[in-house]
């Protein structure tokens, strides 16, 4: 059984059969003591800002502080698979807590919500950051649940605009569209297969869709529209699909 992980807010302030208390959030420690009830004796990871990962032995463990001996470190690796970025048109309720949630699990770097023609959710300025700091806690819990050494970044919910910043930074922009029936999604990514230095951006409308004015202004700034076959998906299958077949076709799995 895997060991569970937690994302340490500052490093670690001993080293290997030193005593010290792990530096959680307060959520966090929350979530360990409360939730996963971690125990004396119990084996866990823990994960540095710079992506190291800790085994650590519980010693004890209460609302105040989890106080744990490290028993190995595993240093920081260099990165080498492909940046991938989720531009998602907000759902409404759990279905973009689904989203973020699973996108992450299966290899997402990077989520950024968008506000669309179609969006059933309509969002005010305060209410946009309140989302993000929920998505962000949820992409966190993933990214421990998936073992993963980071945690992806959940920007806070604003209107598409095919120039922002998730598309500048991309070396390739995709947009999954339902009407498109020539271009696979395969196809598209594949003039970067195997790269492992590359940016790509995945665009994945609400739950009715990217409108025909999104989806030309998006091909007009160098986005290529794909299709993830020939049945219609809702939003929260079709985010995870693009994201695991990306995955699938960028690292060649």
């Amino acid at each position: 059984m895997s060991l569970h992980r937690f994302f340490l807010a500052a490093a670690l302030p001993s080293g290997l059969g030193a005593p010290a208390a792990l530096p959680l959030a307060p959520d966090d420690l929350h979530h360990a003591v409360s939730v996963v009830r971690v125990r004396g004796g119990e084996e866990l990871e823990a994960v540095d800002p710079d992506g190291g990962v800790w085994r650590v032995r519980v010693e004890s463990a209460t609302r105040e502080s989890l106080v744990v001996v490290p028993l190995a470190y595993a240093e920081p690796t260099a990165r080498r698979r492909p940046w991938i970025t989720l531009v998602q048109g907000v759902a409404k309720g759990e279905r973009m807590d689904s989203i973020v949630r699973q996108s992450v699990e299966v290899g997402a770097d990077e989520i950024v919500p968008v506000l669309t023609e179609r969006c059933v959710v309509k969002l005010e300025e305060r209410r946009r950051a309140e989302r993000a700091l929920r998505w962000q806690r949820i992409a966190k819990s993933a990214a421990g649940q998936a073992h993963r050494t980071m945690v992806p970044i959940v920007r806070a919910p604003a209107p598409l605009h095919p120039a922002g910043e998730a598309f500048a930074a991309a070396d390739a922009v995709v947009v999954l569209w339902e009407d498109e029936r020539a271009t696979s999604l395969a196809e598209a990514l594949a003039p970067w297969r195997g790269r492992t230095d590359a940016r790509v951006t995945l665009v994945v409308g609400p739950e009715g869709g990217l409108s025909a004015c999104e989806v030309k202004a998006l091909r007009e700034s160098g986005a290529v529209a794909a299709t993830l076959g020939g049945t219609i998906l809702r939003t929260e299958t079709a985010a995870v699909v693009a994201v695991a077949l990306a995955v699938y076709e960028l690292e060649r799995l």
